[in-house]
């Protein structure tokens, strides 16, 4: 499946993660993110968002790391929500806004569908989540 992907022509709203200087860390920020995106989603039918993930140097945290900036093309609930759940497992804050031309895709959701990008571009449903 491959999404239509939202690139407003305007910068959006970001959250930064503290990756604590690991090599990769978009996959265990995905596997924080899956369950929420997908219950956001299906909870409203109607939006259509894109988020994208960029890895920069950063010391907004107060020390030199890598930062992950997910930026959200989309409502800012969505924003909120994703701050909300990985303030329970990183050190996080509201960044700056950024292009999304910028970042990688990471999770698209459009008509109650989440779904998710892997690094190699192949995009994969998110699956069935229980109320």
């Amino acid at each position: 499946m491959q999404p239509s992907l939202v690139y407003p022509d305007f910068p959006v709203p970001t959250v930064e993660v503290d990756t604590g200087g690991r090599i990769d860390p978009l996959p265990l920020i995905a596997a924080s993110l899956r369950r929420p995106i997908a219950i956001f989603s299906r909870s409203k039918p109607k939006v259509v968002a894109t988020v994208f993930a960029y890895l920069t140097p950063s010391i907004n945290f107060g020390q030199p790391t890598v930062s992950a900036f997910l930026a959200v093309a989309g409502p800012l609930p969505l924003l909120h929500r994703i701050h909300l759940v990985l303030a329970g497992e990183f050190q996080v804050r509201y960044g700056d806004y950024l292009s999304c031309r910028e970042g990688t895709p990471l999770f698209h959701l459009e008509a109650g569908t989440a779904c998710e990008s892997d690094q190699s571009g192949q995009w994969t449903t998110l699956g069935e989540v229980p109320q």
